[in-house]
This record gives C-alpha cells, structure tokens and sequence, in this order.
C-alpha cells in the first residue's frame, strides 16, 4: 500500500529530520491542512511536548507521512524530501530538469 511506504519511510527520520522537513513544507508551499500549519506553529514556538493527546495524533498520523515523497522514477523505491522529483540516486542521473543526463 502506498500509505505503508510513507510511514515506514518517514518512521526512519529522527524528530530533528522531520521538524527540518516539515519546515520546507510549510516554506515552499505551506499546508494544505490548517490544522497542520496550527500544530507546526505550535511545535516551533513551543516544542513537541506542548501538543495536547489529539495534536499529537495528527501530527504522527497525518503531518510525519508528508516528511518524504517517492521517486518520481516508476520502478525506484527510494525516497525523496517532499517538492524534489528524484531521490539522491536518480537525482545524479537525471538532474532538476528530468533530462538524463549521459556520461
């Protein structure tokens, strides 16, 4: 299931990489949900330990599983950080343009 990949795969971040992650969500595109941007507020301003039982449940269940992307190579299962396209692998093949690149 494509939601197995996300958890498993952000469930390998430590706090520090998934708040450094968050951090480029909420800058380049911010959240789509507001309940998300209120929560990350919150963690910024107040740390992790100010969420109430339900913020933290949100933020496990819904905001950590945005912290990483898949490939957009169909046949790699590597993750990305959200907003790039390739993973490191793909990414020194292909570049930002997409266009493989030839050695």
């Amino acid at each position: 299931m494509a939601q197995d990949f996300f958890i498993r795969e952000s469930g390998k971040l430590t706090y520090g990489e998934i708040l450094e992650r968050l951090r480029a969500v909420s800058e380049e595109n911010g959240f789509a949900d507001a309940r998300h941007a209120g929560i990350f507020r919150q963690i910024v301003a107040q740390g992790l330990t100010s969420m109430s039982d339900k913020q933290w449940s949100v933020f496990r269940q819904e905001m950590v599983p945005l912290t990483v992307e898949r490939c957009s190579i169909a046949s790699c299962t590597n993750p990305t950080w959200p907003g790039l396209e390739h993973c490191p692998t793909h990414q020194s093949r292909f570049g930002e343009s997409g266009i493989k690149r030839h050695r």
